[in-house]
C-alpha cells in the first residue's frame, strides 16, 4: 500500500507540473501573439483538435452504392439536404413549405440581380483567401474553393 500511495503522489505531482507547464506555455504564447489573431486561432484550433483531416471527400455511400465522382458526390449531397426536411417531418410537408412566410416581412423595395456566368463564379471562388475569417454564412473559404469544381 505504501508503494501505491507513493506512485499516486508522484503521478499527481507529475500531472500538476505538466498542467502548470502547459498553462505557462499557452499564457506566454497568447501574450506574445496578442496582435496576431491568425496565430491565436491556429493555436486554439490545435488545442481543441479542430485540425482538418482531409481537404476533400473522396468517396461516399449513397443509396447503397459507393460513389467517388465529384458530380455524383455533389448530387448526393444536394439530394440529401433537399429531402432532409420531409424525412424528419413526413406528416407535415405543407407546414415545412409554408413556414418561411412566418419569418419574412413584406419588403417596400424591389431589386434585381444581374445574371452571372459559371466562369465568373469560378473566378470569384478561386480568388478567396483561405486564411481569412468566414462570412455571415459561416462557410469557410477552403470549403467554397473545394466545392467550386
Amino acid at each position: 500500500m505504501v508503494i501505491l500511495k507513493k506512485f499516486k503522489d508522484a503521478r499527481n505531482t507529475c500531472n500538476n507540473k505538466i498542467r502548470q507547464a502547459k498553462t505557462g506555455y499557452y499564457h506566454q504564447y497568447f501574450k506574445t501573439n496578442s496582435g496576431n489573431p491568425k496565430e491565436i486561432w491556429k493555436s486554439i484550433n490545435e488545442l481543441m483538435s479542430r485540425n482538418a483531416k482531409s481537404d476533400e471527400i473522396s468517396h461516399l455511400t449513397c443509396n447503397d452504392r459507393v460513389i467517388s465522382d465529384s458530380a455524383d458526390l455533389t448530387e448526393c449531397f444536394n439530394n440529401h439536404f433537399a429531402e432532409i426536411g420531409l424525412k424528419l417531418k413526413p406528416d407535415e410537408p405543407d407546414e415545412l413549405n409554408n413556414c418561411l412566410g412566418d419569418y419574412l416581412k413584406q419588403a417596400d423595395t424591389v431589386f434585381t440581380l444581374d445574371l452571372t456566368t459559371p466562369s465568373t463564379v469560378f473566378k470569384l471562388l478561386s480568388s478567396l483567401q483561405e486564411g481569412k475569417a468566414m462570412g455571415l454564412d459561416e462557410i469557410p473559404a477552403k470549403l467554397l474553393k473545394c466545392a467550386r469544381q
